[in-house]
């Protein structure tokens, strides 16, 4: 029901786009919608009329009750980008404000928190404030896509994503997505800057053959986790998240190859130490099957009758739905339809039907389907495959095997704070809590990750999951810093052109925190890591501030283009 505040409830959708992709894949803004100027200039800044939408999909029931219930698509704007979400549900806070569950691409495993402000002025996220929102019917945006109805680009669309600043997706001739027709990149919306990295870079392009890679310039790190990397691939028979320990890991897609196999995921890597990977395939019923292997050079090809094929070489075991497998020369298959795993490559099947309890199947009446997602914010209502045995409640139990960290050092001034992004790998896990603790009296951290610096020196943060796997940061606390200096007190650039600020601090102090702010951001605009970006002739003054409020200034000469 629409009351649910599930992304899944879009699984049961008529229009294509909603069936698969939209549920779980990272889809994000679509050029066309920019073409539909009528519908987007006429509900420009209507808060009311969006929150009358949304009350009216969930009096409705939602999809799983009335398919042909209208969801709406809210399309948030900052000012060089856009990103759309899903509205599901709205309520009201203590304060008059009202609070939307969305669908957010940026999180498809639970639901985003917008706010919009009780006078209607403003709507606000996590990732920071908007400054415009509009909103079309989701059939509208579907027909606006596709060209030819609500049928077509689902169709003929592959949907691929990496969690990586620099991450690239490229054809079997080397060429990026700028040089195959029909590809774009999804660009979503950061902190209003557009150009501050989101966490993950979506690319849509025709079926085919791609490489997808972190492609990290030599001599930096990008932003993004330093210690593993994630693929999701999206297409409308197939979803799958691949993660790898390996950040320099390699995935090569193949679709429609001409050998039989629809589908088929090569994970690639040259490190020489210990690695793992963890796959997660969901085929068009929702049914899933979650893979484990200790290496991270493995293939899996997905046939047309839901048989699954696995290579995994120099491996003797794998896990599948948390039960150890053993291989036969480094081979196993299995199947979407059961939990039956034929290591001598005979894949199981069911002639066609399907055993009872193996999947949930989309839009049925499942009496649970007025469970809300659950506290971590995953979405307890996602479609997954039950084993035979599992019992009726059709959990397959996965423990946690790797904790990380969004960083491995982290230098503070004395009395500020870093709230530490952690989690726990795979996603699916049973218990992902995480419980954080300081070595010593010169940090404090909360159960949150929130870390304060009380006293110069250094300190170790450890954070550990219920079943002892752990990482580690390593803190250093210096002095609240008595002034800033920049690269540059004037700065003369052409328009397009880019510059970096970077900030000195005396010796002994630090600010990990800086603000940066642009006195004229039509002229020269600077995002939340200090890039500069040049736009039209003019003179802006950036602002650099720390933890503690000292502050510097640039002064940015922008030129016209030659």
């Amino acid at each position: 029901a629409g009351s649910t505040g599930s992304a899944v409830l879009l699984y049961a959708s008529s229009f294509p786009l909603t069936k698969l992709i939209e549920s779980y894949q990272i889809s994000q803004f679509h050029p066309s919608i920019s073409g539909w100027q009528g519908i987007l200039k006429k509900n420009w800044n209507d808060y009311q009329g969006l929150i009358q939408k949304i009350e009216e999909f969930e009096r409705s029931g939602g999809l799983r009750v009335d398919s042909a219930a209208e969801p709406v698509v809210l399309v948030l704007y900052s000012p060089f980008s856009a990103h759309a979400v899903i509205p599901v549900s709205v309520t009201q806070a203590e304060n008059g404000d009202f609070l939307v569950k969305a669908y957010e691409p940026d999180q498809p495993s639970g639901l985003a928190t917008l706010v919009i402000a009780k006078d209607f002025s403003a709507i606000s996220h996590a990732a920071g404030l908007y400054t415009g929102l509009s909103y079309i019917p989701y059939r509208s945006l579907a027909s606006s896509i596709s060209g030819t109805g609500t049928k077509g680009i689902a169709d003929s669309s592959l949907y691929l994503s990496i969690d990586k600043e620099h991450g690239m997706a490229a054809d079997d001739a080397g060429n990026g997505i700028e040089n195959i027709e029909g590809a774009y990149e999804q660009k979503p919306i950061g902190n209003g800057n557009g150009s501050t990295f989101s966490g993950i870079r979506s690319f849509v392009l025709p079926k085919g053959n791609y490489r997808l890679s972190a492609d990290t310039p030599e001599g930096e790190t990008g932003a993004g986790n330093a210690d593993s990397v994630t693929f999701y691939m999206g297409t409308t028979e197939y979803f799958a998240e691949i993660t790898s320990t390996d950040e320099t890991a390699a995935l090569q897609i193949a679709e429609n190859n001409g050998q039989g196999n629809p589908l088929s995921l090569e994970l690639q890597s040259s490190s020489t130490t210990e690695e793992t990977a963890a796959f997660t395939l969901v085929n068009s019923q929702g049914m899933e099957r979650a893979i484990e292997i200790g290496c991270s050079n493995a293939a899996i090809s997905i046939e047309g009758n839901n048989a699954i094929a696995i290579q995994a070489p120099g491996q003797e075991t794998i896990t599948i739905d948390g039960q150890k497998v053993a291989l036969k020369d480094g081979k196993a298959n299995i199947a979407f339809q059961d939990a039956t795993v034929d290591p001598d490559g005979n894949a199981p099947g069911n002639n066609g039907t399907e055993s009872p309890g193996n999947s949930l199947q989309p839009g049925s009446n499942n009496p649970d389907s007025s469970k809300k997602p659950a506290a971590d914010g995953s979405d307890s209502n996602r479609p997954s495959a039950t084993k035979p045995g599992a019992g009726s409640s059709g959990q397959n139990v996965r423990t946690v095997t790797k904790v990380k960290v969004n960083v491995k050092k982290l230098t503070l001034g004395v009395g500020e704070t870093y709230a530490l992004k952690a989690s726990a790998l795979p996603a699916n896990a049973a218990n992902k809590k995480l419980r954080y603790s300081a070595s010593n009296k010169k940090i404090t951290v909360n159960s949150k990750g929130k870390v304060t610096a009380k006293k110069t020196g250094s300190a170790k943060i450890t954070v550990k999951s219920s079943n002892g796997k752990k990482a580690t940061v390593q803190v250093t606390i210096k002095k609240k810093p008595t002034k800033i200096r920049l690269n540059a007190k004037t700065k003369t650039i052409r328009a397009g052109w880019n510059f970096q600020i970077k900030a000195k601090f005396p010796k002994g102090t630090a600010s990990n925190k800086l603000t940066y702010t642009s006195s004229r951001r039509a002229v020269a605009s600077v995002s939340s890591t200090g890039k500069v970006t040049a736009r039209k002739k003019g003179t802006a003054i950036i602002t650099v501030k720390t933890y503690n409020g000292k502050k510097a200034k640039m002064k940015i000469i922008v030129k016209k283009k030659k």
